[in-house]
């Protein structure tokens, strides 16, 4: 991460030298105004797509693993059978910077993905898929609602709010879904992978039956 730096004009006389590169804008004549570039210490290597936040070591570099997002107690975020969740990201990319993403992960039965090139959402219980028409595509840092409910025995329901403007509905191939089971969800990815790069904003877990207020 490098940041830019203003430095005080040089007049144009003696030397002046800087640690590292710059630019240079001519004022008037024989005057200059230099801006250096400066490294700051929060320097950290990306082996990802996106940047993380840093890192703080002392003494020596280190290494983190890929991040999850986890739901602590599983028996609040799945009722009778059904899980119902709300998401309110700022994905750190556009629609075209991601491949096949997820939005939450119970196991590899259980799972709701969203392919970004195609803009379907496939979501999986029990090993039985519902598939949804395309969904809105969105710019890097948008803000974006995102519920999903499935299970049991209700049909499938997917809904989408981009910026807090207009509302999508997906429709649904496919027959209501069975119970899900009582397992953690991760968030936001599947493990260490089909990562959604996002800033999180919120995440809320509906009852069976219920759906957000820009919904209603």
């Amino acid at each position: 991460m490098l940041g830019l730096s203003e430095i005080a004009p040089h007049n144009g006389s003696g030397t002046h030298s800087t640690a590292g590169p710059s630019l240079c804008k001519p004022l008037s004549r024989g005057r200059w105004e230099t801006a250096e570039v400066v490294g700051h210490k929060m320097n950290q290597l990306e082996a990802g797509r996106f940047a993380t936040e840093a890192i703080v070591t002392t003494g020596s570099t280190a290494t983190r693993a890929g991040e999850q997002l986890q739901a602590s107690n599983t028996a609040l975020w799945i009722d009778q059978g059904r899980l119902s969740i709300e998401l309110r990201v700022q994905p750190k990319g556009g629609w075209q910077d991601y491949g096949t993403v997820r939005s939450w992960t119970l196991d590899a039965s259980h799972f709701a993905e969203l392919n970004a090139v195609t803009g379907v959402i496939t979501v999986t219980i029990n090993g039985v898929s519902n598939t949804s028409n395309p969904s809105p595509i969105w710019t890097r840092l948008d803000t974006l609602h995102l519920y999903i409910a499935a299970g049991g025995g209700l049909p499938t329901q997917i809904a989408w709010m981009g910026n807090n403007g207009a509302t999508w509905q997906a429709v649904i191939t496919g027959s209501p879904l069975g119970t899900v089971p009582t397992l953690t969800p991760t968030l936001l990815g599947k493990d260490q992978v089909q990562q959604w790069s996002s800033y999180v904003q919120q995440v809320t877990a509906w009852r069976k039956g219920e759906v957000p207020a820009w919904l209603e």
